[in-house]
């Protein structure tokens, strides 16, 4: 008899968080792999401008205001959903979000990143793409999507 290798497939998830609208369907899935395979998860935040959407306005905000905000975001609407997963480390970086993604992704030898797919269509989507789009025609790693409803 040939032995099966045990060995999980995945020893670190990468999990994009948009720090704007949390899906609460894919940190479940997340947290579910990370269960599953053992691992701890890494949460990247990707703040295209320093600051958040507030109603119709945005609200500008220094890096350790952004931090705190994060920090208040991960705490009391990410923690929750975990059912026992752990959180690794929370990663905040600035510019464009697949890039950021795809480098940290790179940098950090990530073996999959799970991220939310809205299945967006229509003449934006055709023009501009989606964030979750982009980062699976262009990362080095594999990228796990989970429809998002």
């Amino acid at each position: 008899m040939t032995d099966v290798d045990q060995t999980p497939p995945f020893k670190s998830i990468m999990l994009p968080v948009d720090h704007q609208d949390v899906f609460p369907e894919v940190v479940k899935f997340a947290a579910r792999a990370a269960r599953l395979y053992e691992t701890s998860l890494t949460l990247l935040f990707v703040l295209e401008l320093p600051g958040h959407s507030e109603g119709a306005g945005f609200v500008a905000e220094t890096e350790a205001e952004s931090a705190a905000r994060i920090e208040k975001l991960v705490d009391d609407q990410i923690r929750p959903l975990l059912d026992g997963a752990v959180i690794d480390q929370v990663i905040i970086r600035s510019g464009k979000p697949a890039e950021v993604i795809n480098s940290v992704a790179d940098d950090l030898e990530i073996d999959v990143v799970i991220m939310g797919s809205t299945g967006k269509t229509g003449l934006t989507h055709m023009l501009t793409g989606t964030v979750t789009e982009k980062v699976v025609h262009r990362c080095n790693r594999p990228v796990m999507t989970y429809p998002i409803r």
